[in-house]
């Protein structure tokens, strides 16, 4: 595994009620169920889950190129068993972009269920753009759960499941209240 420098880009205050957040665009691109069963090599992932753990990832895709966190604008993470992103005007959610082959893009595309025959329910690949440290965009994709995987999952993630998310969140810097807060959410707390 390789692994580019970067650090999270500096929050600004949007002035309505002095929350933090990057400069972002429109937000989302596309929700779930708006992609294609299969799309074409995109090559940049944008992981949010526990896709972030500097090993999972490139033990399923062993080309993997780990380029560093950037900012999903748009959304809010949210927990149905596993991670997930729902649009959420004014939302953002850190995330981690890994470069990936073609061929590592196809068995994450497996792995995710995406186009795999009894899991092809489970998520849909959706192309995104995401904000960088220097405040540039990048265009990638995220993995979003189908409303059928949502419904059938627990809210509440296991035990070891968190624990690898927030593994990811403390290794890059992110700020934990943004998993604090879906985790409360996914109790029924918030």
């Amino acid at each position: 595994m390789k692994i580019a420098a970067g650090t999270v880009p500096e929050p600004t205050t949007n002035g309505r009620d002095g929350t933090s957040a990057p400069p972002c665009g429109a937000g989302p691109r596309a929700a779930a169920g708006e992609g294609a069963a299969m799309q074409p090599h995109l090559g940049l992932n944008f992981a949010y889950g526990s896709n972030l753990d500097r090993s999972q990832l490139p033990d399923r895709c062993p080309n993997a190129v780990l380029e560093g966190p950037v900012i999903l604008c748009g959304y809010r993470l949210e927990f149905f068993g596993a991670a997930d992103l729902e649009p959420h005007r004014g939302g953002t959610v850190p995330a981690v972009a890994w470069r990936l082959e073609p061929d590592d893009e196809e068995r994450l595309d497996r792995h995710e269920g995406v186009g795999r025959p009894g899991r092809e329910d489970s998520y849909v690949k959706t192309p995104v753009t995401a904000h960088r440290p220097d405040r540039s965009t990048v265009d990638g994709y995220i993995y979003l759960m189908t409303p059928r995987r949502r419904a059938r999952d627990p809210r509440e993630p296991r035990t070891s499941y968190y624990a690898r998310v927030a593994s990811g969140y403390r290794d890059f810097g992110f700020d934990e209240r943004v998993l604090t807060a879906a985790f409360a959410r996914a109790r029924g707390a918030v």
